[in-house]
């Protein structure tokens, strides 16, 4: 299968195509901006991501597609523009080229505000903070979407816990909301062998540490890990279908 990973050099797609390149044939791609960045790397391609046909080669015939909705290095309003044209000129490629399964990496930073004694599920709304990073991946998951909602794509979001924690000494695999890369690179591979994926899928990840702020049975019962016994609770915010809006 051959996979396509944006943000090339972050330090969490290394990790990811890594770990896949044991089963899979894998691509990265990054911004032309982070050119002086890459020599310690090799087949990391460079592009824009413009509305041009060179997007459309560079994805063509991709299996899966894994890219990056929040991204930290988004720090101004015309970066955070930059990135919502991006995601728009990917999947649109992706319809013109017929790629139909991406995995979207966004974050439990999103939805972090409600109170530590709520068990926050997939179904409930995202409350980002006004940060450019934490907007740019909360717009990216309404792109990503609206997509699914209208063209015959599907898409699976991967809310990580944070911090990441790459190494098992690190601080922060003690924090409520902090994932082992572990558990995330299992969760992305089970995700990949997926026989029936739906449309649109919201997976929520994080380690299972005491008073852990995030409920992740579904995760659990679909993914494997990570282990989550916990019932739901005090969850206002439900939108069943897929294209019913709230009122």
């Amino acid at each position: 299968m051959k996979i396509l990973i944006s943000n090339g050099i972050d330090k969490l797609s290394q990790n990811i195509g890594k770990h896949l390149s044991q089963k899979h044939e894998i691509q990265y791609f990054e911004d032309p901006s982070k050119k002086e960045s890459l020599k310690d790397f090799n087949e990391i391609i460079l592009t824009p991501l413009d509305s041009s046909k060179k997007t459309n080669k560079i994805i063509k015939n991709s299996d899966i597609i894994i890219y990056q909705g929040l991204v930290e290095d988004n720090k101004t309003p015309n970066d955070l523009n930059n990135h919502v044209q991006k995601s728009y000129n990917l999947l649109s490629a992706a319809i013109e080229t017929g790629i139909t399964n991406f995995i979207l990496i966004s974050s439990l930073e999103l939805i972090k505000s409600y109170d530590d004694s709520n068990t926050v599920t997939e179904t409930w709304k995202s409350t980002p903070s006004t940060e450019i990073p934490f907007l740019s991946g909360h717009l990216t998951e309404i792109i990503f979407k609206e997509f699914s909602r209208t063209f015959p794509i599907n898409v699976a979001v991967l809310r990580l816990g944070y911090p990441i924690a790459y190494m098992d000494s690190d601080k922060g695999g003690g924090i409520i909301s902090s994932v082992k890369i572990k558990e995330v690179l299992i969760s992305i591979e089970r995700i990949i062998s997926l026989k029936n994926p739906k449309k649109w899928d919201i997976f929520h990840l994080q380690s299972d540490v005491k008073s852990k702020k995030f409920l992740t049975k579904k995760t659990n019962e679909i993914l494997g890990v990570p282990i989550d016994k916990r019932e739901t609770k005090n969850e206002p915010f439900y939108n069943p279908k897929l294209g019913v809006s709230e009122k």
